[in-house]
Formats: structure tokens, sequence, C-alpha cells
């Protein structure tokens, strides 16, 4: 099974079961992904909904060492507050993760609010079991 990237929903869509077993599907790609790792996100992330096309970006508030991602096309994080504070990802393949220790992102700090642009999915971890 696969990882899908989600319909992008706006105002006025209406929710039907075809949609929502995508996200079904997808929590199961992501368990056979993690391949019996336990991540622990209870951190704050919400979709960008300001983009208007196929890419999504993460908005997250930095609270947890860990960013682990997937990611297909020039990833990159990008500080709420400047946007010329950046910093740059490593692509990954289809069924792959990617994990990034947020302490080497210098302009990151504790609460900042940041994004994550190009990724398919995105969370922050509190630890890597």
């Amino acid at each position: 099974m696969a990882y899908t990237t989600p319909k992008y929903w706006v105002y006025g869509d209406e929710p039907n079961a075809t949609e929502f077993n995508k996200y079904s599907g997808n929590l199961s790609a992501i368990l056979v992904a993690y391949d019996g790792k336990n991540w622990a996100n209870n951190g704050r992330m919400y979709q960008d909904v300001e983009i208007e096309h196929e890419d999504f970006a993460f908005v997250h508030q930095n609270q947890h060492r860990w960013l682990v991602y997937r990611a297909d096309a020039n990833p990159q994080l990008v500080s709420w507050l400047d946007a010329n504070d950046t910093y740059g990802l490593q692509t990954t393949e289809d069924d792959e993760w990617a994990i990034l220790d947020l302490e080497q992102v210098e302009w990151l700090a504790p609460g900042l609010l940041y994004k994550v642009e190009g990724c398919i999915c995105a969370h922050e971890t509190e630890y890597l079991q």
C-alpha cells in the first residue's frame, strides 16, 4: 500500500467515504513505512491552505527535536518570521522517510513557527525508537 497525497480541501467541499479512506490507507502506509518504529507526535502541525497547487507546505510550531518527512521536490524549511531564513532538506524515494535533527537549524528557536515546503508529509517527534 502506497502513500497517496490527500485531496486539497477548500471551503465548501463536502467529505465523502472515498476521500476519508485515503487517510485510512495513508495511516496504514505510514505504519508500514515506519517499520515498527514508534514516533511520538503531540506537536502542532497545520497544512498551509494558501497554496493553490498540488505542492503542500506544512506549518509547524517547533516543539520537538526531530522532523520526520517525505519529500519529492526542492524541500526546505522556511521561517515564518523571515522568508530569507531557510534550510534545505534532502529528497526521499517513494517509500523512504528522512529524519532531520532540528537542532542543526541555527535560526529555529523553540516555539518558532516554520513551514516545511516541498514535502508530501512532515511532522515533529519527541524521540525516535
